[in-house]
C-alpha cells in the first residue's frame, strides 16, 4: 500500500498540469463596492452644473459630458458619489480619453470634488449624457 505522501504527490501532479495548461488567470471586471442608487435626479444634475459654473466662472462649453449613476459612498455619513466625465483630445486603446471628476453628495447637494476616484474607473458603472454642462 502506498504511503500518504506518495498518494498526495500522485493527486497533485494532474492538478498542477491542468493549471499549467489553463494559462495565466485573466482579470475579470469587478463590480463597484458601492450600492448603486440609479441615475441622478434632475435637481442634482442642475445643482452640479450650477456649482461648476459658480466655481469656474469662465467655464467653457463642455460638449460630451456624461454623469454616472449615483452611488452610496459612505452610508454612515449619508454621502453619495457621482462621477462626471468629459472627453478630452486624444484616444486610448479602449476608446476616447476622459477627464473624470468625482463629486460627493449630501442631502442632494454637491459637497466636494476630487480629480478622480477608483469607483469612477469601474467599467460596470453606467454613464448618462449630461447636457446641463454644455
Amino acid at each position: 500500500m502506498p504511503r500518504a505522501s506518495t498518494r498526495r504527490s500522485i493527486l497533485l501532479v494532474p492538478v498542477l498540469a491542468l493549471a499549467a495548461l489553463a494559462g495565466p488567470a485573466q482579470a475579470q471586471p469587478q463590480a463597484p463596492d458601492y450600492d448603486n442608487v440609479g441615475p441622478p435626479s434632475t435637481a442634482l444634475r442642475r445643482a452640479l452644473a450650477e456649482a461648476a459654473l459658480d466655481y469656474l466662472r469662465s467655464l467653457p462649453s463642455v460638449p460630451g459630458s456624461e454623469i454616472s449613476d449615483e452611488m452610496v459612498f459612505r452610508s454612515a455619513e449619508k454621502l453619495h458619489l457621482v462621477c462626471v466625465r468629459r472627453t478630452v483630445p486624444g484616444r486610448t486603446n479602449s476608446g476616447p480619453a476622459y477627464a473624470v471628476t468625482a463629486v460627493t453628495i449630501r442631502n442632494g447637494m454637491p459637497q466636494q470634488a476630487f480629480s478622480s476616484h477608483t469607483a469612477c474607473g469601474d467599467r460596470t458603472l453606467k454613464y448618462h449624457p449630461f447636457p446641463e454642462m454644455r
